[in-house]
């Protein structure tokens, strides 16, 4: 199965917007940073797509000229906010909430095999109705002890197989079984739904 990742189309103006500029999301802060500003936005990129920091002013006047009135606009990197800015507001836009992502199956069980996993499987979020959380897609995994590997499985180099795989940042939660993960969930009253992609044969 082949890769394919769609991008919807987003019905407002602001969200066209992010999508030509292939921003990642923008949060609208709760109140202006520099005087004389009706608003204020925080704007964050994947890597890949982080423009040079001369198009943040055009990019600011583009939403200014949306809105009708003057806005000032911030590169949020990974956690880290250009300025003394505070990054709490509102998400105006999220690249995750107009994509749908086709999983290669077949490609998923050949690293599952490399990395000795034993069962993986994808987050569903009943609210989103969607595998992305906030900021990555969500994966759930079991390693398999009787590989040898166990607890020494390596992650970090299995996420960034993964997200190369699928064009996204990738995040995964170790778990002893994803069954009882699931219930436990719903004990907790999140409902949060594992499907199972991968499953080493018995």
């Amino acid at each position: 199965m082949s890769k394919s990742i769609e991008l919807r189309a987003a019905p407002d103006a602001i969200g066209q917007f992010c999508q030509r500029r292939r921003i990642r999301r923008l949060t609208r802060l709760d109140k202006p940073v520099r005087p004389g500003s009706a608003a204020a936005f925080l704007v964050e990129f994947l890597p890949a797509d982080i423009p040079p920091l001369a198009e943040l002013a055009a990019m600011e006047n583009e939403i200014a000229g949306i809105l009708e009135q003057p806005v000032d606009l911030h590169l949020h990197i990974r956690g880290f906010c250009t300025g003394d800015i505070s990054p709490h507001g509102k998400i105006a836009y999220d690249r995750a909430h107009y994509m749908e992502f086709d999983i290669p199956q077949d490609k998923i069980a050949r690293l599952c095999e490399q990395y000795g996993v034993k069962r993986l499987a994808t987050i569903q979020h009943p609210r989103r109705g969607s595998i992305i959380n906030d900021s990555d897609l969500d994966f759930i995994a079991e390693s398999d002890p009787y590989t040898g590997t166990g607890s020494g499985v390596d992650w970090f180099r299995l996420s960034a197989e993964l997200n190369r795989l699928l064009g996204y940042p990738v995040d995964i939660r170790q778990v002893d079984n994803i069954v009882a993960w699931e219930q436990e969930t719903v004990g907790r009253g999140r409902a949060n739904k594992a499907a199972v992609l991968y499953e080493r044969p018995h």
